[in-house]
């Protein structure tokens, strides 16, 4: 009995543990800065699975819908040797579970032969706090990208 309590002491402590470990941590708006940072990330070392976490299962925007925008990411991933984003926010409101943003957004594509080519827009971006799971058990809410309007279309950036 001694035995069956002690496991069980401390499979509840390391699940509140692990709960407490894999909570969102900061503001609103902090969390939505790493998740922008997460993008950038994503594009500078060409992971598509960290590119596509950024995104809602229900994103629309430019480059349509979640699957047609990992395709358009597997294209330039391949295609493009040197990806670099930067976002700098311009505005952000947050209101519950929603947020909007207008976004500076600047992308320096390196070609095969060195060669940089370097563009700049502005987007409209808009977040959704959603309930994900990590490590499978562990429920959280984190903020995805929802909605991307750019001032230039995504398939000029490309």
């Amino acid at each position: 009995m001694l035995k069956f309590l002690t496991v069980s002491l401390v499979l509840a402590a390391a699940l509140a543990a692990g709960w407490f470990a894999t909570r969102p941590r900061g503001t609103d708006e902090e969390q939505i800065r790493r998740l922008l940072e997460q993008a950038r990330s994503a594009a500078a070392s060409k992971n598509l699975g960290l590119a596509l976490s950024v995104l809602s299962e229900e994103y629309r925007g430019e480059g349509g819908s979640k699957n047609e925008v990992r395709l358009l990411l597997l294209q330039a991933f391949r295609d493009i040797p040197g990806i670099r984003a930067d976002f700098e926010l311009t505005s952000l409101s947050i209101s519950g579970d929603s947020a909007a943003a207008e976004a500076l957004v600047r992308v320096r594509l390196r070609s095969q032969d060195g060669t940089a080519t370097d563009l700049e827009t502005s987007a409209t971006l808009r977040f959704q706090r959603e309930d994900h799971r990590r490590l499978l058990i562990y429920p959280v809410r984190e903020w995805r990208l929802v909605e991307a309007n750019v001032r230039r279309g995504a398939a000029d950036l490309l």
